[in-house]
């Protein structure tokens, strides 16, 4: 069976657990003791804002940073800005925060042998700051490169998955584990496939393209609504057991509106399964969005949930098994693409 290393820790705002499927399945390296010494007072001027805007709680590669002086680490976080000056964090996002390593075992899926600093690299990206909110407020964040009426856009049927075959295998199986038996599903922004457990109950899906949807075989009701337009959702309060939206969340012009209305039409204590990996339509996708680090997205993401009110938050981050040799990718990317998943209560 395959094996992997995990880490599990906990922040301000969820429970985060990262998974390597790894055959070198050695501990993961210890991040070191929280220096401060490697807290530097910069000076904003030296910040390339023209490529990145600078705000509060974002991660930032040094190269940003306009300067000869060598700076101790090659991503930093932006912990203060005062008048002229920032505080940048070149501690490891991870540091000073208690952690539990563990093994993982179970699936039948061939994996790398990444060690586990590949796991380190990732972990702690997708963490809130310990006080106050990260800035994720830039003038065009909902900007997109085709800002045309998405009901043109859409009205061409694409049908791609938007993931590789292993990693829409992984994803199912985080369906399958945190769906409720029999309950009603909201398949949010739905299109061809939804990738649900058999084990739910009526299935209706809510997309923007009528061919997609009358082909998805998981669905026994389809509703065409953009939430672009319109963000309110089209159904009673307290309608469904579970929402899922499945590598959709970027396209969201109006993402907290739509949140808030998910919590209003989830039944009490119902849950809320975000999903999304590293491929999208780039055309339609948030400026925002294409200006984070992958992790660095489900912060946003989880920032927004709590802002709309949603409790209980859980993250997984996967990534490691070898991609499928049948998938058109696999010469140049012999990895899965990476499994981003949120879920959360109402």
């Amino acid at each position: 069976m395959t094996n992997g290393i995990t880490l599990t820790f906990n922040s301000r705002l969820a429970q985060h657990r990262h998974v390597l499927w790894t055959s070198n399945v050695e501990p993961p390296l210890p991040v070191a003791d929280f220096d401060p010494a490697l807290l530097r007072v910069l000076p904003v001027a030296i910040f390339k804002q023209a490529l990145a805007p600078l705000k509060l709680g974002r991660f930032y590669p040094a190269q940003i940073l306009n300067t000869n002086e060598v700076m101790p680490a090659p991503l930093f976080r932006v912990v203060a800005i005062a008048g002229s000056d920032l505080t940048a964090d070149f501690n490891h996002p991870l540091a000073g925060q208690a952690f539990t390593p563990g093994n993982e075992a179970g699936i039948a899926n061939p994996c790398g042998t990444a060690s586990a600093a590949e796991l380190l690299r990732w972990a702690g990206l997708d963490t809130p700051l310990h006080t106050g909110e990260v800035d994720y407020s830039d003038a065009d964040a909902f900007a997109r490169d085709d800002d045309a009426e998405d009901a043109t856009f859409y009205t061409t049927p694409r049908k791609v998955m938007h993931m590789d075959k292993v990693c829409a295998e992984r994803l199912a199986a985080f369906y399958h584990a945190h769906l409720p038996a029999g309950g009603a599903v909201l398949d949010l922004m739905s299109g061809w496939r939804s990738h649900l457990p058999a084990h739910v109950g009526a299935v209706t899906g809510l997309g923007m393209n009528a061919e997609e949807l009358a082909d998805n075989p998981q669905l026994q009701s389809v509703v065409q609504h953009d939430l672009n337009t319109l963000p309110e959702l089209p159904f009673a309060t307290a309608t469904f057991a579970a929402v899922v939206n499945t590598v959709s969340i970027e396209y969201l012009t109006q993402p907290l509106k739509v949140l808030q209305e998910v919590r209003r039409v989830l039944q009490p204590g119902g849950s809320l399964l975000l999903t999304f990996s590293n491929r999208f339509f780039p055309p339609k996708a948030i400026a925002l969005w294409k200006r984070l680090h992958p992790v660095e997205r489900v912060n946003w993401v989880v920032q927004l949930l709590h802002s709309a009110g949603f409790t209980d938050i859980h993250i997984l981050v996967e990534r490691g098994l070898k991609r499928d040799p049948a998938d058109r990718y696999y010469p140049q990317l012999k990895e899965m693409d990476p499994l981003f998943a949120i879920r959360a209560r109402a």
